[in-house]
């Protein structure tokens, strides 16, 4: 059903002016709803006509009064018009706004999340990351069609949103969209920092969020034992690609490098150090972070191996992250791995393998996956069933010892 729409002037007669004028008004009212604002036109209250809302006369004044007048309520019924066209509900704020030529453009959630989206892009390469600008992209995608879906709207005003707009949003993502718990989880979080963004700007006076939790699901993850590393080095094919992948997935597996770190090395990145042992001094590109890993013997083999194919600077002449995914999954399946193997399972293995299996201390792995939270390194670090049965080795020999038990 169409909304009703009108335009009235009034003149504000408690705020005469010293030449005797009072200020002309004008109110927008669409379905009961409200929105008053100045006309910057003045006139004498005896020259004001309360039942037309227009000026009295055929004067010259009067004429270019109500000629003003009749150009804003065309103006504001052009602004009502192509807002109903591609809107559901328009407000009269909106359409005053409008016509007042005001900045509004950012209080709808989704202009604010494009001007947000605009603004990271920038600073990708500096202070953020091309990864992380992927999901808020995502979100925002999944945001429009939320909209649309739910609210049959291209945007919807920040005051519009209620405290069921994120709980219901959520709902999308898990039965529409088909999205999995933990991503949710993840997806939630720039739809919150949005509101907050806005709250911050005056746009939304409670945060509609406030009472929304979601909660993460750990999961499990995937690292090759020892045995299968084993098997994985000892693994060669006849395909130059398959040969290229699993050797850098193997020096991953001994460093930590990440797949966006590893791509990028440089020799540059690789120099002898205090101790006279060769070591990879970087910065993670995801968060900029500092770390350093001394290169054991294998990685070293491999550096070595590929020296004479380096194209520039870069140590490894790598395909692409799908590309790679895609062959690990294949290789897999031909060592018998059974386990979905992807680039992020070398860190996982450097960590809990590599790393912890053989005492090695958390901090220091922290300190090699280039984390600033110890936190995130409790992620990667599993304590293996080898590492479980040698420390209570170890405890059952020194209470042998000094109990005789």
């Amino acid at each position: 059903m169409r909304s009703t729409f009108s335009v009235l002037f009034y003149i504000k007669r408690t705020a005469l002016r010293k030449d005797g004028t009072a200020p002309i008004m004008g109110r927008i009212t669409i379905n009961g709803e409200m929105a008053q604002f100045a006309t910057r036109l003045a006139i004498t209250p005896d020259k004001w006509s309360v039942e037309y809302g227009s000026a009295y006369g055929r004067s010259e004044r009067s004429r270019t009064i109500n000629a003003e007048l009749n150009k804003i309520r065309c103006n504001a019924m052009n602004h009502y018009n192509n807002l109903l066209s591609t809107e559901h509900h328009v407000s009269p704020l909106r359409v005053k706004n409008l016509l007042l030529g005001l900045e509004e453009k950012y209080n709808t959630i989704l202009a604010l999340f494009r001007k947000h989206n605009q603004e990271f892009v920038k600073n990708i390469g500096y202070t953020r990351s091309r990864s992380t600008y992927n999901k808020y992209a995502a979100v925002y995608d999944h945001l429009c069609r939320y909209i649309l879906h739910k609210y049959n709207r291209t945007d919807l005003m920040f005051k519009e949103l209620d405290e069921r707009f994120v709980p219901d949003f959520d709902l999308y993502l898990r039965e529409t969209a088909l999205l999995s718990n933990n991503t949710v989880w993840i997806y939630m979080m720039p739809v919150k920092r949005i509101i907050v963004q806005a709250r911050n700007r005056g746009y939304l006076s409670s945060n509609p969020a406030g009472d929304y939790h979601a909660r993460f699901c750990h999961k499990e993850r995937d690292y090759l034992t020892e045995r299968e590393l084993e098997r994985l080095i000892d693994y060669r094919s006849e395909i130059d690609t398959f040969n290229v992948v699993k050797d850098v997935f193997l020096f991953c597996c001994f460093t930590g490098l990440s797949y966006s770190d590893v791509k990028n090395l440089t020799h540059n990145h690789i120099s002898k150090s205090f101790d006279n042992h060769l070591w990879i001094v970087s910065q993670r590109k995801k968060t900029g972070t500092d770390f350093r890993v001394r290169l054991l013997d294998i990685p070293k083999s491999i550096i070595d191996r590929y020296r004479q194919h380096s194209t520039g600077h870069n140590v490894f002449p790598l395909p692409s992250n799908a590309t790679c995914n895609r062959v690990l999954r294949q290789l897999s399946q031909q060592i018998d791995l059974r386990k979905a193997v992807t680039f992020h399972v070398a860190r996982h293995t450097f960590a809990t393998t590599v790393l912890l299996s053989h005492d090695v201390p958390i901090e220091s792995v922290c300190s090699m996956l280039g984390h600033t939270n110890i936190k995130t390194t409790q992620i990667y670090a599993r304590i293996t069933d080898k590492k479980l049965s040698h420390d209570l080795d170890l405890l059952s020999r020194r209470i042998r010892k000094e109990k005789g038990w």
